[in-house]
C-alpha cells in the first residue's frame, strides 16, 4: 500500500511541477498584448494536457518497481489494449468534468469492483487469470479518473478501494507472470523448429517453459522453398493441462528471401508465426473481458 501511494505521488509530482513550468515560462508584463495571453493560455493548456497524459502513461506498470516488466510482456500488451480500448480522453473530456462529476464517477466504478468479487481464486494460474481479467477495464478507467481529479483538486486523495486495487493490480502480475506455455511438436520432423520457435514466442512476451504449463501448445510446421523464398505453414492447438482445446490456430506465411540465408529466412518465417500467435492470445484476452463485462 505505501508503495502504491509512494508511485502516485511521484506521478502527482511530476504533474505539478510540470504545470508549474508551462505557466512560469512566460510571465505577462502589464505591456503585454491580448494575443500574447491568449497564446499563453493555449500554451499552458496544452502543457497540462501533455502532463496528464504523461501521468497517467506513467500508471500502467506502477504497481511494480520500474524495469520489472517489459514493454513486451503479455501483461504490458493487455493493459495497453485495454486502455486503448476505453478511448480516455483526459484532457478533452475527463478534465473539462466538474469535481463533483469526477467523484460521481470514482464512487461508481468503486462500487462496480463488487461485481467481480467472486472470481475464481482456484484452478490453474490461466483460468485464474481468465477469470480475474474482466476487471482491467474498471482498473484502468479509475486510475485515469482519480488522476484528473487529483489534478483538479491539487491534492492526493484515497479511498476505501484504494488498497483493494492495489491488492488486485499485484495479483494480475503474478498471474500473468505464472501464465506459462509449454510446446509440444506433433512429429519428429516438425521439432527441429522448437528452439526457434520458443525463442521467437519468448519475444513476443509470453513465458515459455516445460515447467507447470498453464497451456499446452502442440504444433505442426512445414517449410518450402519458393522461387524467391520461403513459405511456411503452421497447425496449432492451444490445450489446458486437461487436454481441452483452448484454441486452434492455422496460418502461411511467406518470406522473399533473395539474398538471405535458409536459416534466417526460417527464422523471419517462425518470426511472424509467434507474433499472429502472441496477437491470438491478445484477442482471446479481450474477448474474455468484453463476453463477462457485457452482462456486468
Amino acid at each position: 500500500m505505501l508503495f502504491k501511494q509512494t508511485k502516485l505521488t511521484r506521478a502527482a509530482r511530476l504533474l505539478g511541477s510540470v504545470i508549474v513550468l508551462g505557466a512560469c515560462s512566460v510571465l505577462p508584463g502589464a505591456q503585454q498584448s491580448t494575443d500574447t495571453n491568449q497564446t499563453m493560455t493555449a500554451s499552458f493548456a496544452s502543457v497540462q494536457s501533455s502532463a496528464l497524459q504523461s501521468a497517467y502513461d506513467a500508471t500502467l506498470l506502477a504497481h511494480r518497481n520500474a524495469g520489472e516488466i517489459a514493454p513486451s510482456a503479455f501483461e504490458t500488451k493487455v493493459r495497453t489494449a485495454v486502455r486503448s480500448s476505453l478511448s480516455l480522453d483526459l484532457a478533452g473530456v475527463l478534465d473539462k468534468q466538474s469535481e463533483t462529476q469526477l467523484k460521481a464517477r470514482l464512487a461508481a466504478l468503486d462500487s462496480a469492483l463488487a461485481k467481480y468479487k467472486n472470481a475464481s481464486h482456484k484452478g490453474s494460474e490461466f483460468e485464474q487469470l481468465w477469470s480475474l481479467l474482466p476487471i482491467l477495464p474498471v482498473i484502468e478507467e479509475r486510475k485515469a479518473v482519480k488522476l484528473v481529479l487529483q489534478n483538479k483538486l491539487g491534492a492526493e486523495i484515497n479511498s476505501a478501494a484504494d488498497h483493494m486495487i492495489t491488492m488486485v493490480d499485484l495479483q494480475l502480475n503474478h498471474l500473468f507472470n505464472s501464465f506459462v506455455i509449454s510446446v509440444d511438436a506433433l512429429t519428429p520432423e516438425t521439432q527441429v523448429f522448437e528452439p526457434l520457435l520458443v525463442e521467437k514466442l519468448t519475444e513476443q512476451g509470453l513465458n515459455i517453459s516445460a515447467r507447470r504449463p498453464s497451456l499446452i501448445l502442440q504444433y505442426f510446421i512445414e517449410m518450402y522453398d519458393t522461387d524467391n523464398g520461403k513459405e511456411a505453414v503452421g497447425d496449432f492447438e492451444l490445450k489446458d493441462r486437461s487436454a481441452k482445446v483452448f484454441q486452434s490456430y492455422s496460418t502461411e506465411v511467406r518470406v522473399e528471401a533473395y539474398t538471405a540465408s535458409t536459416a534466417s529466412a526460417d527464422a523471419m518465417a517462425v518470426d511472424r508465426i509467434a507474433s499472429e500467435l502472441s496477437n491470438l492470445m491478445l484477442e482471446q484476452a479481450l474477448q474474455r473481458i468484453n463476453d463477462v463485462n457485457q452482462y456486468k
